[in-house]
């Protein structure tokens, strides 16, 4: 007993993965699907990203998403992001019709030049 109260008292922290800011639209859809839905990143992480979307999608559905990064001056060549990711946390943003907010890991992806 006395070991496995040790264990749990060396349970390690992860530290969480620096989140970047950015205002990027972007398109995702629920893989499989024919039509795509609009919305917002609102930050971006070597993890995933949290966005704010026109419709909610369930955690553990997978998507395939679309969004071009912003440069980093003006004028500099921007990237555009296509991948795929499952959502792993999701919510009714109160007081706005059909809008979501979710958060998704990012499984695959490639940049492409728009």
């Amino acid at each position: 007993m006395e070991s496995l109260q040790r264990s749990s008292e060396m349970v390690m922290k992860v530290p969480r993965a620096q989140r970047f800011p950015i205002q990027a639209v972007m398109r995702y859809r629920i893989r499989g699907q024919r039509s795509w839905r609009e919305g917002v990143v609102e930050n971006i992480s070597a993890s995933g990203l949290l966005f704010q979307g026109e419709q909610l999608v369930e955690p553990d559905t997978q998507i395939e998403l679309n969004f071009i990064l912003p440069g980093k001056s003006v004028g500099e060549k921007s990237a555009r992001v296509v991948g795929r990711g499952m959502i792993v946390r999701s919510s009714v943003i109160p007081g706005v019709f059909g809008a979501a907010i979710m958060a998704a890991t990012i499984t695959h992806s490639r940049l492409v030049r728009p």
